[in-house]
């Protein structure tokens, strides 16, 4: 959506090491933008500007104009706050919530996000981490329940590896079944997976200590499960709905 150099991107997407004190595990992108919405007085507003900054061709909107902080109840019952703990915690993950980072008031989606999800043709969502980029969106009550009740055809493109303390030892199945759990009932039509094996290359565990092994393929428990079809297509749509926060 940019035509700015790469360099840029990972400007954005670098995470301070465990030695950077209370930046440590952050993305240097989230401060920018939380720092951009201070200034600029709303996380809205914040993006406008990036958007000319980086001169991205499409409209790009926070999920809400709001700071929220992200929580993960695991299935021990514990629960870890704050986006850069989560994958230190042992243990798998139940589900997710956000709440505003600034005070105790349930955390609202911007109206401009929920307007465009029911005026779209086609919602994608994904790729990404499951737990700590996808699910912390569509959580805000007004956008999960807007993803419920939008005539647009919603497509989940599925990662093709798993993440250490998010997705250890998913399937392709286990990760719709989360997004579905989450909002309470099968929302998702399509589903796009990758069938190929991965290139050893690209299992460096040096390079992203992160990423596992390979997600594992159970095409027919998501079709007989979730009733979801899979296509091996490019798709076009004419509206795409990019969900962004700040944790």
């Amino acid at each position: 959506m940019s035509d700015m150099p790469k360099f840029y991107e990972k400007v954005f997407q670098y995470r301070f090491s465990d030695e950077a004190g209370a930046f440590a595990g952050h993305p240097l992108g989230n401060l920018i933008i939380a720092g951009i919405s201070e200034m600029q007085g709303s996380t809205y507003n914040a993006m406008q500007l990036l958007s000319k900054f980086f001169h991205t061709t499409g409209k790009i909107y926070p999920s809400s104009d709001h700071p929220l902080t992200l929580h993960a109840v695991f299935k021990d019952g514990s629960e870890v706050v704050g986006e850069s703990h989560i994958a230190d915690h042992p243990g798998m993950i139940d589900h997710v919530y956000v709440s505003n980072t600034l005070d105790d008031e349930k955390p609202q989606a911007s109206r401009r996000v929920v307007n465009t999800i029911l005026e779209s043709d086609m919602i994608v969502l994904g790729p990404g981490s499951l737990f700590t980029s996808i699910l912390p969106n569509i959580v805000i009550e007004e956008i999960g329940q807007a993803l419920l009740e939008t005539k647009a055809e919603i497509a989940y493109v599925c990662n093709i590896m798993t993440q250490r303390g998010e997705t250890e030892r998913f399937t392709d199945s286990d990760h719709v079944e989360v997004l579905h759990r989450h909002l309470g009932r099968p929302f998702i039509d399509t589903v796009l997976v990758n069938i190929e094996k991965v290139p050893r290359e690209y299992m460096d565990t040096n390079r992203f200590d992160e990423y596992l092994v390979q997600v594992e393929h159970d095409l027919m428990v998501c079709v007989n499960r979730f009733l979801v079809s899979f296509h091996q297509i490019f798709f076009v749509w004419k509206t795409v709905v990019p969900f962004m926060m700040a944790i």
